[in-house]
């Protein structure tokens, strides 16, 4: 049989996943029973600062599959803070979790000077998790206290506080006297698992947004072959199928992180 994947305007074939893989759009492949295929389509997408600050997506691509969510980050310059987002997106949530559902799609951050007699807060996360400030806010009276909490994915653990703010407390209330920028630092422990036991192997891999794993194989646990490179994009496994495992009595996968 003979699958090809058609794109719709504004999004471009990726590759294909679950009982296929490759990345030509054309895959011609035999049927030996049940089977599940997927054509994978991703689109640019496009974030941009106005004003004094910086803008940073997670995971970074050139094209971000349909349905995947990316982390947005702003940071602003000294004496500046992030006021609010603009484009496709709304709010003052930061980092802001984006929905990819539409083609070619662009957010803006917009910064603003610091008020007299308040301070800038900016809140990141680097890992398998995210981080909040509670009360929601990007800037603070000095002197006042706002509370910073960690929250892990599933399957991975909250480390510690780096940057403006150091120890393992969680939640910690941080004391709001100057500009402050605070990262939680969080593990990046991949799943890898079987999603059908039958041949050709159809496997799956999560892990932290942004992670990029090359899947290897092997025979003997000794001589490890690439199979390919994949990259993990937030809440969103990627499925992969291993064509050639039918050709062996046993094989054996591990993703190694780059």
């Amino acid at each position: 049989m003979t699958a090809i994947g058609v794109p719709n305007p504004g999004w471009t074939f990726i590759d294909w996943s679950y009982g296929l893989s490759g990345s030509d759009p054309t895959n011609t492949f035999s049927v030996n029973g049940d089977m599940i295929i997927a054509a994978d389509f991703g689109t640019t997408f496009t974030a941009a600062a106005a004003g004094s600050g910086s803008v940073s997506v997670r995971p970074a691509a050139a094209l971000y599959p349909c349905a995947s969510q990316v982390a947005i980050s702003a940071a602003p310059d000294p004496g500046n803070y992030f006021a609010l987002w603009g484009g496709a997106a709304s709010g003052s949530q930061n980092p802001l979790p984006f929905s990819i559902t539409s083609p070619t799609q662009k957010v803006t951050a917009l910064f603003a000077s610091v008020p007299a007699g308040q301070a800038s807060l900016t809140v990141l996360a680097q890992g398998g998790g995210t981080a909040s400030a509670s009360p929601q806010t990007n800037k603070a009276t000095i002197g006042g206290t706002v509370i910073i909490s960690a929250t892990p994915s599933d399957g991975q653990r909250f480390l510690g506080w780096t940057g403006d703010a150091s120890g393992t407390e969680n939640p910690l209330y941080l004391l709001m006297d100057t500009n402050k920028t605070v990262t939680a630092q969080f593990s990046r422990v991949p799943t890898l698992a079987l999603t059908s036991a039958s041949l050709p192997m159809a496997l799956k891999i999560s892990g932290a947004d942004g992670d990029v794993w090359t899947i290897e194989a092997s025979t003997d646990l000794r001589a490890w072959t690439s199979l390919l490179t994949v990259t993990n994009f937030y809440s969103f496994p990627v499925f992969f199928s291993d064509q050639a495992s039918t050709n062996f009595q046993h094989r054996m996968y591990r993703a190694v992180l780059h």
